[in-house]
C-alpha cells in the first residue's frame, strides 16, 4: 500500500510541476512554457505576469524607473494584493534573463 501511495504522490507532484510550467499563454491563447513560476508571479518569454493573468509587465519594461528611483518593486508595494517576496523573485529572474541595455 505504501508503494502505491508513494507512486501516486510522485505522479501527482510531477503532473503539478508540468502544469505549472505551462500555465502561460501567448496572445492567441495557446499554452507556452513559463521560464519561471512562483506562487503568484511567473516569467514568460513576453515578460512578468501574475499566474491568474491579471497583471502583466512587458519584458522591455522590467528595468523601468519612472521617475528615477521609482522601481516596479516600489510601485507594487503600494498594492495590498501583491506577494512581494514572489514578485521580487520574478523580477530578479526577469532582469537576469533580459539584462539592461
Amino acid at each position: 500500500m505504501a508503494t502505491i501511495l508513494s507512486a501516486a504522490l510522485l505522479f501527482l507532484n510531477f503532473t503539478i510541476f508540468k502544469v505549472r510550467r505551462y500555465i502561460g499563454s501567448d496572445n492567441g491563447g495557446r499554452a507556452m512554457p513559463a521560464l519561471w513560476v512562483g506562487s503568484q508571479w511567473m516569467v514568460t518569454k513576453n515578460g512578468v505576469d501574475t499566474t491568474d493573468r491579471k497583471y502583466f509587465i512587458a519584458k522591455e519594461r522590467v528595468h523601468e524607473e519612472d521617475p528615477p528611483g521609482y522601481t516596479w518593486e516600489r510601485h507594487m508595494e503600494e498594492k495590498d494584493w501583491v506577494d512581494m517576496t514572489d514578485f521580487r523573485r520574478a523580477m530578479t529572474f526577469a532582469r537576469a534573463t533580459w539584462p539592461k541595455k
